[in-house]
């Protein structure tokens, strides 16, 4: 989920580096009325370390501030990870339909 903490500064992550975003045009207040709604609809339920991670997170944030989205390289082992999940997710889904049409035609 989300929460406070200072920059660089959550012991559970290790930080290669800061990537200068700009400045965002809104106030303090508008600042925290976006990290407010964010904190709504990023539960750490829905946490995924391939689809939805601190990362996507951060893109969102960024997009949301209105200084663009985060560099591609931020996420892309992720997004390559993704793409692998779901072609192997297509192909067991698709083993899995072929086994229950044998099974429903008598075949085993």
């Amino acid at each position: 989920g989300v929460f406070c903490c200072t920059p660089r500064g959550c012991t559970a992550h290790l930080y290669r580096e800061a990537v200068h975003m700009g400045t965002t045009w809104l106030s303090p207040a508008q600042v925290y009325d976006v990290i407010t709604q964010l904190m709504e609809q990023w539960p750490s339920s829905e946490y995924h370390p391939l689809r939805q991670n601190c990362c996507h997170f951060s893109n969102a944030l960024c997009q949301r501030l209105g200084v663009g989205s985060i560099p591609a390289w931020v996420t892309s082992l992720a997004d390559v990870g993704a793409m692998l999940f779901q072609g192997a997710a297509v192909r067991c889904g698709s083993q899995n339909s072929r086994r229950q049409a044998q099974r429903a035609e008598g075949g085993d």
